[in-house]
């Protein structure tokens, strides 16, 4: 359900963080271990995005049976 999802624990909690901290990778502004925590922190961040988009695609199904 989405109210389940929640994205206080992650170091990267919104998409605009998300693209200035991929931005950063791409210029090469990050040493090894920030690069490291980054990749990290991205993936989690979009780990939890996608299952995001999973659970509106399931809200929005609910939402249209039986209206064929």
């Amino acid at each position: 359900m989405l109210t389940d999802i929640n994205y206080e624990d992650l170091n990267v909690a919104n998409g605009a963080v998300a693209s200035e901290l991929l931005m950063k990778m791409l210029r090469n502004e990050l040493n090894p271990y920030e690069l490291a925590q980054a990749k990290q922190d991205l993936l989690a961040y979009c780990k939890l995005d996608t299952w995001a988009m999973v659970e509106i695609y399931r809200a929005l199904l609910a939402c249209t049976e039986g209206r064929e």
